[in-house]
């Protein structure tokens, strides 16, 4: 149910599979959002990496080993406000280009 909501917002599927997973778990490791999702290992990173991009995933190094953390879902709220912002910017000249 979850899943659909954030896809809404424009996350894909994975990255909101991973998101939640890492909700769920907290700080924690590759292979443990691996299990939670049960996502082949290329997607999990793939996820993680554009995950980090728009702010929502972040990741420290302890004992060599990358812990990664979801960010809190209040940043969700910044992240459609952040695409609602750039759809305001272009709006103008998007509306030029109508008949």
């Amino acid at each position: 149910m979850h899943n659909l909501h954030l896809e809404q917002i424009g996350l894909t599927k994975n990255q909101s599979a991973v998101y939640l997973s890492l909700l769920k778990l907290g700080s924690t490791t590759a292979q443990n959002i691996i299990k939670e999702s049960g996502m082949h290992r290329s997607r999990v990173y793939d996820s993680l990496e554009k995950l980090q991009d728009l702010g929502l995933v972040s990741f420290v190094v302890k004992d060599f080993k990358k812990y990664f953390q979801a960010s809190k879902p209040e940043k969700l709220l910044d992240y459609v406000n952040e695409r609602r912002e750039i759809i305001t910017k272009i709006l103008p000249d998007l509306k030029e280009l109508e008949g």
